[in-house]
């Protein structure tokens, strides 16, 4: 599966929908039919592509299983659901631009309702993944708009200088208007659905979890398009914008020019989208949305300088033209420097695997040393035998060595087998598995190294196993009356040392309380029974 792996890259996938989003309209140009046949083929040409692509590039390169067919077996239902509700709100809202199109033109509905898109669907998109600059991006957002209002300006001048008493011209320009408007407000959401069915980021990702892969959920995307136009298409025949009630069996008459100006008209609206859903995966869908949206420029200058839709209007319309695409141009300009001004945390998946995410109170250290300052990254325990991950130090200080904390007195000894100490139940350690192989650590020096300012209490040594007691020196007591008697005519019998327990070490008595060892043939001053 090809994805994208630089920024650079995504902003210049970006570029590509642009040009696709904003060229497709037109191929309705080039048909001479009304635009309810010319949409059957449209949504056929989305389908075609979008399977198209998905057995193509979806497919190549897959040591994962992520290519297309074994990413629909893993997908769950509601990220399925998710991504075939987007296709159902885009399919309303284009309908509604490709009829404010034929009543309007390119360059007023493309301006007014996809730029409404982008301003409501940047914002929906980033409240939903805060990436990038908020302030770079909103002002773009509000560069865009104020290109909006100068277009629906520039549209009313052109209406009421070619059509100064005609009521029918004056109810079109309404309804074009209002038409771009709704058609705007619904596709700005369109886009959050598919996003949510795919991850954040596929970096360092070994298995999607349920999700779907950019080429899978553009594919189900277009099945919910195609689905839904069974019902949308056919009422919009009956209730047409403009003219009269168009019959279905009249889409099977028109030449087969019409029909393949339709299909390539999807099929180029689905390249636009699938490499856009791919480059936001690396530039957030706000800055991918936004920026694909930038076709609203692109075809506001197909309408002015192609198709001649502005032609003989004075010079206060042109002016207005050209100050629409100046702000468009500022707009686009400040949403692509978004991304690279983003302040936003690192997506967890980002994180490199041997680094704990920058801490306030400093990270854990590798085995034996200490963790980074403040803010900064420590890296993990060592492996095997030491398997536990420096605890972290206070405020502004490094991680304490492996299995201490920083700053703190030590919560358990670092044993020489890595097995912590069992703690109280009120602060039970966190146990760190053991990795399966050994990595390579870091070396010691291309650690920041920064000497704590509180003192550890050193790490607690387990006691010294006692030795016995060494045994008496001289000739052996004999017991006295009370304790052994003694019969007449046997002579006493020496006993045998007392042997102490190795794990209870002899009392010792004082010196001056020691009584000297009897003598042999004494009797310590008792007489012995006769």
């Amino acid at each position: 599966m090809f994805l994208v792996e630089s920024p650079v890259v995504a902003i210049l996938l970006c570029i590509v929908t642009m040009l696709c989003w904003g060229s497709w309209a037109n191929t309705q140009k080039m048909v001479k039919w009304r635009f309810e046949y010319f949409y059957w083929d449209y949504v056929l040409g989305i389908v075609s592509m979008s399977l198209l692509m998905a057995l193509t590039f979806g497919n190549t390169g897959d040591p994962a299983g992520w290519g297309f067919w074994s990413n629909i077996g893993q997908a769950t239902v509601p990220n399925v659901l998710s991504a075939f509700v987007g296709g159902i709100v885009f399919n309303a809202a284009n309908i509604l631009l490709v009829a404010a199109i034929a009543i309007a033109g390119i360059s007023v509905a493309f301006p007014v309702g996809i730029g409404l898109a982008l301003v409501l669907g940047v914002l929906v998109n980033y409240m939903a993944n805060q990436q990038g600059d908020p302030w770079l991006l909103f002002i773009g957002v509000l560069f865009v708009t104020a290109a909006i209002v100068l277009n629906a300006l520039a549209y009313r001048a052109r209406a009421a200088q070619s059509n100064t008493d005609d009521a029918n011209a004056t109810s079109a320009i309404k309804k074009g208007l209002l038409v771009s408007i709704a058609a705007g407000v619904l596709m700005a959401f369109f886009y959050y659905f598919v996003a949510a069915s795919m991850p954040g980021s596929f970096d360092g990702l070994q298995d999607l979890g349920g999700k779907l892969s950019p080429y899978t959920a553009t594919f189900i995307f277009a099945l919910g398009v195609l689905v839904s136009n069974f019902w949308f298409n056919p009422y919009i025949m009956k209730h047409p914008f403009q003219g009269e009630a168009v019959a279905p069996e009249g889409y099977w008459k028109g030449s087969g020019n019409d029909h393949l100006w339709g299909l390539l008209g999807g099929a180029i609206w689905c390249i636009g989208t699938s490499v856009n859903v791919i480059a936001s995966t690396k530039a957030s869908p706000a800055i991918a949305y936004g920026l694909g949206q930038g076709a609203t420029l692109v075809s506001a200058l197909w309408g002015v300088f192609i198709w001649k839709e502005f032609q003989g209007c004075d010079k206060k319309t042109d002016k207005m033209l050209t100050a629409m695409f100046g702000t468009f141009v500022i707009g686009l300009a400040l949403i692509m420097a978004a991304k690279s001004g983003g302040t936003s945390a690192p997506v967890a998946s980002e994180v490199p695997a041997m680094e704990a995410p920058g801490n306030p109170q400093g990270g854990p250290g590798p085995m034996g040393q200490d963790g980074g300052p403040m803010g900064q990254p420590g890296m993990r325990g060592g492996p095997d035998d030491h398997v536990m991950m420096g605890g972290p130090g206070p405020m502004g200080q490094n991680g304490g060595p492996t299995g201490l904390s920083g700053g703190v007195p030590p919560r358990w000894p670092n044993q020489p087998n890595g097995t912590p100490e069992v703690l109280p139940p009120s602060t039970p350690p966190t146990a760190v598995p053991a990795p399966a192989a050994t990595p390579t650590p870091t070396p010691v020096d291309s650690v920041p190294l920064t000497p704590p300012t509180v003192t550890l209490t050193p790490t607690a040594t387990p006691p010294t196993p006692p030795t016995a007691a060494p045994a008496p020196v001289g000739p052996v007591p004999v017991p006295t009356a009370s304790e052994t008697p003694i019969n007449p005519g046997v002579s006493p019998v020496p006993m045998a040392d007392p042997v102490l327990p190795a794990e209870e070490p002899a009392a010792e008595m004082p010196k001056e309380d020691a009584e000297p060892a009897p003598k042999p043939n004494e009797t310590n001053g008792l007489e012995l029974p006769l």
